[in-house]
């Protein structure tokens, strides 16, 4: 954002422009007031971004894989593989939409760690559902679907890493910018507990 102010004023016959550019930049992303519904392209070419695609296709493709295998070779522990794979589809399209669009600043939440917490839950899920997949695959098509859900896994690893770095990143601006408004304690304001012992 640019904030452009240009004063003008005349000194004995010349005239004086002054332009000055103020330019601020927020660290903590768009502010859940000037977000609106766009989709922000450069999410999506991160590599946070490429990450959640990843997911989503990785999940949507071993979901096809399974389903077009014969109903009657699947059982509990493939149907179960089949939930999750769909359930991952539909968590990180989520993810996706309100990373790119910037939606989820519009809720004043611990975000990093709300999407820390969420794929390490899908992480967890997803691995015990491929474990599930490659013990039970009877045909080909099952052993291609747990390849894949296998696959996913090590993307829900990489979103992972992704979102526990930025939590890091965002607690450590947050106490460069405590430390810089000059957050001063002194003794005077904290006073040591009286002892009534004497």
């Amino acid at each position: 954002m640019a904030d452009k102010t240009v004063e003008v004023s005349t000194v004995s016959q010349h005239t004086v422009v002054t332009a000055s550019t103020t330019t601020t930049a927020n660290l903590h992303g768009p502010s859940p007031a000037a977000s609106g519904c766009t989709c922000d392209v450069g999410y999506l070419r991160s590599l946070q971004g490429i990450t959640k695609i990843v997911e989503i296709l990785l999940s949507l493709v071993a979901f096809i894989v399974m389903v077009s295998s014969p109903s009657h070779t699947r059982n509990a522990g493939l149907n179960f593989f089949l939930f999750v794979a769909l359930a991952a589809t539909l968590v990180s399209a989520v993810c996706l939409i309100l990373l790119s669009t910037h939606l989820h600043l519009k809720v004043r939440l611990p975000w990093n760690i709300v999407f820390a917490a969420l794929y390490a839950i899908m992480l967890l899920i997803y691995f015990i559902a491929f474990i599930f997949g490659a013990a039970n695959a009877w045909t080909s098509l099952h052993g291609s679907a747990a390849t894949l859900g296998f696959f996913a896994c090590l993307a829900y690893v990489a979103s992972l890493f992704f979102a526990i770095q930025d939590y890091r990143l965002n607690r450590q601006m947050t106490q460069q910018s405590e430390g810089a408004t000059g957050t001063y304690t002194d003794q005077r304001d904290n006073p040591p507990a009286y002892d009534a012992s004497y």
